[in-house]
């Protein structure tokens, strides 16, 4: 009888669906409904406007067009070279992502199958915005009336606000927000690439808790894991939005002060180089989220091990059982997320399911989980 082959590396074709797939959430610009409009970052909308009425006026000047493509091509160079020292260094990187060790305890406390009131508690205290933010949550119209409660006292203090939500919840929705605070804002460069990302990483996420569900393992410690996971990618992204930004605004000003309105355009019509972002994203994300955790002390944490797979493992029969997991989970939301835009066929589907071992009985569960809506009461 014939040998079943071990597959001891990524065959090219997983590793070309999985860069397509980032290349289409970073730097892919397809035309949005009205109503992804409506949710754009209104500066970052009339920024758009305005570079498009700049390259409308200088397409009709040749010099104007061989000043923009000098001065954009000086100015990328730049950037790359900016981009390389951070992360040539990642503690400069890890700056601009404001992780902190308070948050990401919270994170392993409730990913733990025994949750501990009294542990948890005295850590959320310490975080500002996170007792801010679940102050407004146990005060909205839209909780009281889930939670059947009539009662027009508002709730405050931080032990009354974690009693009302109550462990099991709070368990739930502690990741939710923590994630989104780590996630890029006020940064206009990344408004579109922001909103697909946030949607890859909850599909992500979901699918983890889903699939450990289904194994009868911890749910909360899968789902932590498939959120921690992109952490190396948001810093990326929040570092070169940083540097782009930093860099875009001290040259826009100096342009005033040549009085030539060609230069002043041409950097003004400098965007966002997505595209150099998306390699920044492929060949260094993985690393920067194991070196992240271990930076602020929890490089022995089972998260930490369990991600750092990840890089060091070439295929996935390298993986341990929990690594396959979250690898099915990763899987399984890249498609989700091309499938809804049409691209990706039933052939790649397959062979990619059949790469990351997402039985009959895993699909079927993942296809009942109710992606679109993430349901925080």
């Amino acid at each position: 009888m014939t040998d079943i082959p071990v597959i001891t590396e990524k065959p090219f074709e997983v590793i070309d669906f999985e860069e397509r797939f980032f290349k289409q959430v970073l730097v892919g610009r397809k035309q949005l409904d009205m109503e992804e409009e409506e949710d754009i970052d209104e500066e970052s909308f009339k920024l758009d406007i305005e570079r498009e009425a700049v390259m409308a006026r200088m397409a009709k000047q040749r010099k104007a067009k061989e000043v923009f493509e000098a001065i954009t091509g000086s100015f990328y160079k730049t950037f790359n070279h900016e981009v390389g020292i951070q992360f040539s260094r990642p503690s400069l990187v890890f700056e601009h992502i404001d992780v902190k060790q308070i948050q990401l305890e919270l994170l392993f406390l409730v990913s733990k199958e025994n949750l501990e009131f009294k542990k948890i508690r005295p850590l959320v205290e310490q975080v500002d915005w996170l007792v801010e933010d679940f102050t407004k949550l146990v005060n909205s119209p839209s909780y009281r009336s889930r939670r059947d409660d009539a009662n027009d006292v508002k709730i405050t203090g931080t032990q009354l606000v974690l009693s009302f939500i109550g462990i099991e919840s709070l368990a739930s929705i502690l990741p939710f927000y923590v994630f989104q605070h780590w996630f890029p804002h006020n940064q206009n460069s990344l408004a579109r690439s922001s909103r697909k990302l946030w949607r890859y990483c909850l599909v992500a996420a979901i699918a983890a808790g889903a699939l450990a569900k289904l194994h009868n393992l911890n749910e909360r410690y899968f789902y932590i894991c498939g959120l921690v996971n992109q952490l190396g990618m948001l810093a990326v992204l929040r570092n070169c939005a940083s540097v782009y930004d930093h860099l875009w605004g001290n040259w826009l000003r100096e342009s005033i002060g040549y009085k030539d309105k060609e230069i002043y355009d041409s950097v003004l019509a400098t965007s966002f180089p997505t595209a150099d972002i998306y390699h920044n994203v492929d060949e260094k994300a993985g690393d920067l989220t194991w070196k992240l955790l271990e930076q602020v002390g929890f490089g022995t944490n089972p998260i930490t091990q369990t991600l750092k797979e990840f890089s060091s493992a070439n295929c996935v029969e390298e993986y341990s059982d929990e690594g396959k997991i979250i690898a099915k989970a990763l899987c399984y939301a890249k498609v989700y997320i091309l499938e809804e835009t049409k691209q990706i066929d039933l052939k790649e589907k397959r062979m990619l399911f059949e790469y990351y071992g997402i039985s009959e009985q895993e699909d079927l569960r993942l296809q009942g989980q109710n992606f679109h809506q993430f349901d925080l009461l």
